[in-house]
């Protein structure tokens, strides 16, 4: 058999991926910012606002969120990490969070688990 070409992959240019953000209302546009520092989809879903340091400008991924829930870790105990916000991040996820319990999930969603759309209740 002839060998398959492998294609390297592709990426969005920051004006493509600012053009879809854009699109987006605010709290799907704020889950978009927070995942160009590096995080998973699952990570995200299981955020909780007490592991944002405000002060430090810092993001503590411990909790994921999986299909059957949230887990107290990610893919492993060493996925721990902690992660630099960028500014403008730390910004969204203030405006986000505003009003809301900073104990809480930040990215809530209608059903448990990672389906279900994300709330957006104007906060």
């Amino acid at each position: 058999m002839p060998e398959e070409a492998v294609r390297p992959p592709q990426w969005f240019t920051l004006p493509q991926a600012q053009s879809i953000l854009d699109e987006l209302d605010q709290s799907w546009q704020t889950m978009g910012f927070c995942a160009s520092p590096g995080c998973a989809g699952g990570e995200l879903a299981g955020l909780h606002g007490h592991r944002i340091d405000w002060q430090r400008g810092r993001l503590l991924v411990v909790e994921v969120n999986t299909k059957s829930g949230i887990k107290e870790y990610p893919k492993s105990s060493k996925s721990r990490r902690e992660m630099p916000i960028p500014d403008h991040v730390l910004g969204a996820l203030g405006r986000h969070m505003r009003g809301r319990d900073r104990k809480g999930v930040v990215f809530t969603t209608v059903t448990k688990g990672r389906s279900g759309r994300l709330l957006d209740d104007g906060n």
